[in-house]
């Protein structure tokens, strides 16, 4: 396959924009209630944290929202730094199957900093975020769900929260969602999924699939990363890579990196299974 400059561009993308959990800006400060019995994470260089969720009755292809709170039950004012807890995989959810639920939302870039909190005071760190648009919770069944914690540029690190469970119900979710499914289980170990929209040269907007390996060093200019750009009947995005067939969802094609098939023998053929082509 000959290079095309577009190839960096969708393979190596910033941001998630549609499927990452949506947060809010800002955390907000609200006061200690004795109403609030829902469980504590234990609590680790005098803070903690606690998750609970916002939606009863869940079930897959709706939003699923959590609340994240932070208190500090210690002795002294300290920093912590919430910058990265809606995005780049914050939460360990363990799915039906007993297997972890990839994080489907990318990879996204953040600028924050340190923030203050006095003994005895509590902030939501964030608020209505959608747990079911950054990770692949598409079957029904119980989950279990906890914040992983972070560290950031903080003094004291923001710990592990309780660990949440919940049983969905039945549910339908989306055609997108249903191909990233077929597409985890054809994905070879290691590798990481995510998908967003986005815009190919020539301005046609479509579905951008990233398959990424990242090696132990996290280097990036080792990762090795396969890409399927979607686009609807009539849209030329010839530009962006192999022209692998027309789908249910649109017109296909593959963009692969650099030693894709080394690390991912045969993956062409696993994508144009998962594809139905």
């Amino acid at each position: 396959m000959r290079h095309r400059p577009f190839l960096t561009a969708f393979l190596l993308p910033l941001a998630a924009a549609c499927s990452g959990p949506r947060q809010p800006a800002d955390a907000a400060a609200v006061p200690a209630t004795p109403a609030d019995r829902a469980a504590w994470g234990t609590a680790r260089g005098g803070l903690r944290t606690r998750l609970s969720l916002q939606d009863e009755g869940w079930a897959p292809g709706r939003p699923l929202r959590v609340r994240l709170e932070l208190e500090n039950v210690g002795t002294r004012t300290t920093t912590y730094d919430d910058q990265q807890v809606g995005v780049n995989d914050p939460f360990a959810v363990t799915g039906p199957d007993g297997r972890t639920v990839p994080w489907v939302g990318g990879s996204v870039q953040t600028l924050g900093h340190p923030k203050s909190i006095a003994p005895g005071e509590r902030v939501i760190l964030r608020d209505g975020l959608d747990l079911a648009a950054g990770y692949l919770m598409n079957a029904a069944g119980p989950y279990v769900v906890c914040f992983r914690g972070g560290d950031g540029f903080g003094e004291t690190a923001i710990p592990p929260s309780n660990e949440v469970r919940l049983t969905a119900g039945a549910g339908e979710v989306s055609p997108e969602r249903a191909l990233l499914d077929r597409i985890r289980e054809r994905i070879p170990e290691g590798w990481e999924l995510s998908c967003q929209r986005e815009e190919a040269p020539g301005g046609a907007a479509g579905l951008a699939i990233h398959c990424s390996w990242v090696p132990p060093s996290h280097r990036k200019k080792d990762v090795v990363q396969v890409g399927l750009w979607i686009a609807q009947e009539g849209s030329d995005a010839g530009e962006a890579g192999d022209l692998l067939g027309q789908t249910d969802l649109g017109r296909a094609w593959l963009v692969s990196g650099p030693g894709a098939e080394g690390r991912w023998p045969g993956h062409r053929g696993d994508l144009e299974a998962a594809l139905g082509l």
